[in-house]
């Protein structure tokens, strides 16, 4: 099968899953797939994270029993014990005006994108440590694939 230009094959699929990891700035970083042959030096090899689409209509359940205690999702919605999360993916940690965070959240310097999300609400006080975010975290890659593809969906 004749490779495309970017060194995939057409059906090609990679088991276990090859990531090389492509320092782009001290602050980005860039995940890309390679079939094996085509690794530069330096890659790692092995499963990286459990990262892909979930279910919206699991998600938007999660987020009815899990979160909407502490935040919303609308535009133009206020605050609640945590930051209304409209407009999330892409904004920086802390930022939401009107919002009363912790310097841990302040200054942890991340923005929110899908692996962040997925680290984060597998553990937020481990992720960052000395939030105030009083929720205990989801364990299961499934469930917080299924509330990330909902948020994604709901906040836009």
């Amino acid at each position: 099968m004749p490779k495309k230009a970017d060194g995939f094959s057409d059906g090609m699929s990679l088991s276990p899953t090859v990531a090389c990891f492509l320092a782009e700035s001290a602050s980005a970083v860039r995940r890309r797939r390679l079939p094996p042959e085509l690794l530069p030096p330096l890659c790692l090899v092995g499963e990286v994270s459990s990262l892909s689409r979930g279910d919206d209509k699991k998600g938007a359940n999660l987020f009815k029993t899990r979160c909407a205690q502490c935040h919303t999702l609308g535009e133009g919605e206020g605050n609640k014990i945590g930051p209304n999360l409209h407009g999330l993916f892409g904004r920086k940690t802390g930022q939401v005006e009107g919002f009363s965070y912790t310097d841990a959240n302040k200054h942890k310097a991340i923005h929110w994108k899908e692996d962040t999300l997925f680290e984060y609400l597998e553990n937020p006080k481990k992720y960052i440590p000395g939030t105030k975010m009083a929720f205990g975290g989801l364990k299961k890659a499934k469930d917080r694939n299924d509330l990330i593809t909902h948020l994604r969906n709901a906040t836009k």
